[in-house]
C-alpha cells in the first residue's frame, strides 16, 4: 500500500500540464567575446565618409610601496593612568522611586507616582524592577509611588539624592504604596 501512495505521489509531483516543459540546468556555455580593432584617421587626413574617432589618453599606473619593515613599537610597562572622572554632582532634591517584586505570566502591573511638578504620573503594565528619577520643582514637598498587580507580590522604595532609603515597603504583597 506505501508503494502505491509513494508511486502516485511521484506521478503527481512529475505530471503538469501540457504547457509545462522541463530543462536541465547546467553551467552556461563559454561564450568568446571579440571586438573590432579600432581605428584612428590622422588629423590630417579626413575624406569624406569616414569618421574620426578620438584617441583616449595612455593609461597612467601609480604603484605605492609601504616599507617592509616598520618601526617597532615597545610596549611600556603600564598603560598611563588617567585620573577617575568626577562623580555625578546630583541635584539635592532628586528623588529615585523603585519598585520590585514578582511578575506572574499575564500579570498587569501599573504604577502611579508623583512627577516633579508634584502631579500623579501612571505607567502601565511596567517590567520589574522599575524605577524612576525625578527632581521635584522647588515647592513640591509630596514625594509617593504606588504599585499594582493581579499576581504578583511587590515592594516598593523611595531614595534620595545620597542614594539613602527615605521610606520603604517590603510587604511582598499585590499592592504597594511608599509616600513621603
Amino acid at each position: 500500500m506505501v508503494a502505491v501512495g509513494a508511486v502516485a505521489t511521484a506521478v503527481v509531483i512529475n505530471s503538469g500540464d501540457s504547457a509545462s516543459t522541463k530543462a536541465t540546468v547546467g553551467a552556461p556555455a563559454p561564450r568568446t567575446l571579440t571586438s573590432a580593432p579600432r581605428t584612428t584617421t590622422p588629423p590630417n587626413a579626413s575624406s569624406p565618409g569616414t569618421s574620426r574617432t578620438p584617441q583616449l589618453p595612455p593609461e597612467t599606473v601609480t604603484t605605492v610601496t609601504t616599507p617592509s619593515s616598520a618601526p617597532a613599537q615597545t610596549p611600556s610597562a603600564a598603560p598611563p593612568t588617567t585620573a577617575a572622572p568626577p562623580p555625578i554632582a546630583l541635584n539635592p532634591r532628586t528623588v529615585v522611586y523603585t519598585v520590585t517584586g514578582t511578575k506572574q505570566l499575564l500579570d498587569l502591573v501599573n504604577i502611579v507616582y508623583t512627577d516633579a511638578r508634584g502631579y500623579p504620573q501612571t505607567e502601565f503594565n511596567v517590567s520589574l524592577p522599575w524605577s524612576k528619577v525625578i527632581v521635584p520643582n522647588p515647592g513640591v514637598q509630596t514625594q509617593s509611588v504606588l504599585a499594582t498587580s493581579i499576581y504578583g507580590r511587590l515592594n516598593c522604595s523611595i531614595l534620595n539624592a545620597e542614594g539613602q532609603t527615605v521610606v520603604a515597603s517590603a510587604n511582598n504583597t499585590i499592592m504597594a504604596t511608599c509616600t513621603r
